[in-house]
């Protein structure tokens, strides 16, 4: 995968989270009713989820503080993987601003997304896209490095 890639596609999607509380039997309800009328994702289910993903944030933390502190705007970068054989993994960066949230996200070469967990985030520019670009430029004036494996 040498040089930029010629027409990269973005995956974006926008929406709005709306949390709930519920009882343990109202959640018990919930998911048998859900379970006969939905069918399980290929990546998870009731014995397991294979997705992993590494988060990335600022030398003070910025994003992280961003959302301790109910920031009207934030946002996260992480890169992931569907399954640990994957030969590609998805970068994204997801922004909420005053409630709604856009998630953008490429699909990068699973060699790209080990040079960005070890913060050689130029790869990024290979990616003929202004979510790569953008990413590049926050990750590297902001100093920005993984934090976390959730």
């Amino acid at each position: 995968m040498g040089g930029k890639s010629e027409g990269t596609q973005t995956l974006s999607v926008s929406r709005k989270e709306v949390k709930y509380l519920l009882s343990l039997p109202d959640r018990l309800y919930l998911l048998d009713a859900l379970d006969r009328l939905l069918t399980p994702d290929a990546y998870g289910g009731y014995n397991g989820y294979t997705v992993r993903s590494v988060y990335f944030d600022s030398i003070v933390n910025e994003d992280y503080e961003d959302k301790r502190n109910h920031a009207d705007e934030k946002k996260r970068i992480r890169v992931r993987v569907y399954h640990p054989d994957d030969k590609v993994a998805k970068f994204e960066l997801k922004r909420k601003s005053f409630g709604r949230e856009l998630k953008e996200s490429i699909v990068i070469s699973r060699e790209d997304a080990i040079q960005v967990l070890h913060k050689n985030y130029a790869v990024l520019l290979k990616y003929d896209n202004p979510i790569s670009q953008y990413a590049y430029d926050l990750m590297t004036t902001r100093l920005y490095r993984p934090v976390s494996l959730p």
